[in-house]
């Protein structure tokens, strides 16, 4: 029987901030540099943030319709099939057969609005972990449907949180980090652009990719791994 699994992976970091109309990546900055991001100009460096950003990381997101995943692992070596990911070898333990397969680049909330780490009640990524979550494909959410007039609200809700805040995370389309708090929004590998908020944009299109193959091949069913 088909089946759907998603595998995420967050390594390495690669950690940006939304700053305008773009990207600026900032995992270069000094410890001063990146406190200073949250400061008003000539602040020294010892008063509380006061300026806030919206922090975000990239990701890599493995689509496969196949086998039924049991594992996935950076780390077995040469253990069950093997398939690439953020352009490293990832071993599987699944029943035989072959699978389709595509990678995604993960767009994710990192710090929080003055650049602490601490995650809250609202700000929450989903933890890793060996056992994968339950999916199942939601439509019509009424949260995702306020990112646009006629947006269908189409996503993936994320099940087997241990938290409220986790139990609220979904994978859906973001043109940009500031429609993430605690979510997952896939766009083509490799893009890491700002995107206009629209139908057709390069995240809404992959979205639709990823609900198509659910659909298709999981009956709106599946599983995510969270790699450590």
């Amino acid at each position: 029987m088909a089946h759907v699994t998603l595998i995420l992976t967050r390594t390495p970091l690669d950690e940006f901030i939304l700053d305008g109309n773009q990207n600026k990546d900032v995992d270069e900055l000094t410890e001063e540099q990146r406190l200073r991001l949250y400061l008003p100009r000539h602040a020294p460096v010892t008063a509380r943030p006061s300026v806030k950003r919206k922090s975000g990381r990239w990701g890599s997101l493995l689509v496969l319709a196949g086998p039924k995943v049991t594992a996935a692992s950076f780390a077995m070596a040469g253990a069950g099939a093997t398939v690439m990911l953020a352009g490293r070898a990832l071993s599987l333990a699944a029943e035989a057969g072959g699978f389709r397969s595509k990678e995604y680049t993960t767009l994710e909330r990192y710090r929080g609005s003055f650049g602490s780490l601490e995650q809250s009640e609202r700000f929450v990524m989903m933890p890793a972990r060996d056992e994968p979550y339950p999916l199942k494909v939601e439509r019509g959410n009424r949260v995702v449907k306020t990112m646009r007039d006629g947006h269908s609200g189409d996503c993936i809700r994320v099940l087997g949180g241990e938290t409220r805040a986790q139990r609220g995370i979904l994978i859906h389309e973001a043109p940009n980090v500031g429609w993430v708090i605690g979510c997952i929004a896939p766009r083509p590998k490799g893009n890491k652009g700002v995107f206009s908020n629209r139908d057709g944009n390069p995240s809404f299109n992959a979205m639709k990719e990823i609900l198509e193959t659910m659909t298709a091949f999981g009956h709106g069913k599946g599983s995510l791994f969270v790699l450590p």
